[in-house]
């Protein structure tokens, strides 16, 4: 039978851990105002692109350049650069997909590697390394994370696109990444607001893309319609893009 004293404790033990659940919940509820606050600030071009962008470590760029630069004699592609900008494009997006529905809780780490290795005839098309995912399991900043994953490049695709094809093809490639795995976050968590919005801005940009077709994605998802309807109108953003570069592409 419990002593005074050990109810005591537990009455103690239980009052520490409301506290700091209230702590917690506090910098969570903090953390969400912020983040709008500064999503907000980003889609209305208040806060310059370049305080948003992820600034990939010195150590992946050199060691890119170095696998590059090393890298064997290949054979010629019969691509044209229009097409290298579609297939980049859609790798990409594989990509982004792939991830953000194992972060999402959709899939698991065993289906996500079947997703990614969906898109390894785009990398042996383009003859450039297959993307490497990030580590699985549930994360609290995988937004954050995933963003700056896709300036690292671990797998150094995008450098190897950049090399052969030019860096259009390159921006390409990691719009699509971005992209592909916001359509998933725009679905299932529209409270998120508008991912990557300095990273999409630029990477569009830089790939040569009308700003019609890529602004939807620096702009918050509905939260008022049913997850049917905003996966069709993400996912009708999406083929916007896709088929700009589609018709560019015959």
């Amino acid at each position: 039978m419990p002593t005074a004293t050990h109810i005591d404790r537990l009455r103690g033990l239980a009052l520490f851990v409301a506290i700091v659940w209230s702590i917690a919940l506090a910098f969570l509820v903090l953390d969400t105002v912020t983040y709008r606050l500064i999503d907000w600030g980003y889609r209305s071009a208040i806060i310059s692109d370049e305080y948003g962008m992820p600034t990939p470590s010195g150590e992946a760029v050199a060691t890119c350049a170095a696998h590059v630069q090393n890298s064997t004699a290949i054979s010629s592609t019969a691509l044209t650069r229009q097409q290298a900008r579609l297939l980049a494009w859609k790798m990409g997006t594989g990509f982004g997909f792939a991830v953000a529905l194992e972060r999402a809780g959709a899939i698991d780490g065993a289906k996500r590697q079947e997703a990614v290795n969906e898109i390894s005839p785009l990398s042996e098309v383009l003859l450039v390394p297959i993307p490497i995912p990030p580590p699985s399991g549930p994360s609290a900043g995988a937004i954050p994370e995933y963003g700056q994953f896709i300036e690292d490049d671990h797998a150094c695709t995008s450098a190897f696109l950049a090399h052969r094809y030019g860096l259009p093809v390159s921006h390409l490639y990691k719009l699509g990444g971005l992209t592909g795995f916001a359509v998933v976050y725009r679905t299932v968590c529209p409270q998120c607001g508008a991912l990557f919005v300095p990273q999409v801005r630029r990477h569009a940009k830089e790939a040569g893309l009308p700003e019609e077709s890529w602004r939807p994605f620096t702009q918050t998802p509905p939260n008022d319609e049913s997850a049917e309807g905003r996966q069709e109108k993400a996912m009708g953003a999406l083929q916007v893009i896709d088929n700009w570069l589609r018709e560019r592409a015959k």
